[in-house]
């Protein structure tokens, strides 16, 4: 109370000698206030101004705090949405290729390469023959072409040849040259059961006839079936790609032309 007689007394003392006197700016945060004292002004005058300054800066302390106490309140952790993960789409089938525009001399030079396989499958099929006689129906309109290749000397290697540089030679149609190479492919495939038959003669070593049997049958019938399926798909006109284990091989190795 004394602070405040003694800086009132001061004051009306500067106002009755005429005196200016300003008070300096008081800035809390972003604001500022200023009083000033002005000739004339009594010690009513004094104490109002000095009662709204209180006021004042009591506002601005309040808003200070509050604005400090959202600076330091943490915020909220983000929520973590999951996404589910992305659908696969199952590889699609390959369907055949039709080709309207193939001739039909394309057609049968696309065929006749399966004679190839054929030939060096029958061996096989000799359990199958044995059984079913009928069987032997599917394979009659080859047997003239078989005859040929095994009547001439080393003629299914000269075939095997013939089919290898002709599926790289641009001037046959690439309708043509994929069954060229898938032939080739099918008849690779007979060379390893044909040299574990060769070494296990040689060593004398027997299999049973339950090993046998099936594994000969089941060799003879996937060689049948896919030059079947393939010479079917020439004749109409469409691309036989659709043969396991050969088909995809056969495309790549022939790359895009």
């Amino acid at each position: 109370k004394m602070m405040r007689f003694s800086l009132l007394l001061v004051l009306l003392f500067a106002s009755n000698k005429g005196l200016g006197f300003q008070f300096s700016p008081i800035v809390l945060g972003h604001r500022s206030v200023v009083c000033r004292l002005s000739d004339g002004d009594d010690a009513e005058t004094l104490r109002a101004r000095a009662a709204a300054l209180r006021e004042e800066v009591a506002a601005l302390q309040a808003e200070a705090e509050k604005e400090r106490s959202n600076d330091i309140e943490p915020s909220k952790p983000k929520r973590i949405v999951s996404r589910p993960p992305p659908q696969r789409t199952p590889p699609q089938k390959k369907r055949n290729v039709v080709t309207s525009d193939v001739s039909w001399s394309d057609r049968a030079l696309a065929s006749l390469p399966y004679v190839l396989p054929l030939s060096d499958a029958l061996p096989y099929g000799k359990y199958v023959f044995h059984e079913f006689p009928e069987v032997a129906i599917t394979v009659a309109p080859f047997i003239p072409f078989i005859m040929l290749i095994t009547a001439i000397p080393l003629g299914q290697l000269i075939c095997f040849v013939a089919l290898s540089v002709a599926s790289r030679n641009p001037s046959f149609s690439r309708f043509s040259r994929f069954s060229f190479q898938q032939a080739i492919l099918m008849d690779i495939s007979l060379i390893f059961p044909q040299l574990l038959g060769t070494i296990f003669g040689i060593t004398s070593i027997k299999f049973p006839t339950a090993v046998v049997e099936p594994a000969s049958t089941t060799i003879f019938f996937f060689i049948l079936l896919s030059s079947l399926y393939a010479i079917v798909s020439n004749f109409r006109g469409q691309l036989p790609n659709n043969v396991p284990l050969f088909s995809e091989t056969a495309d790549r190795t022939m790359g895009p032309f």
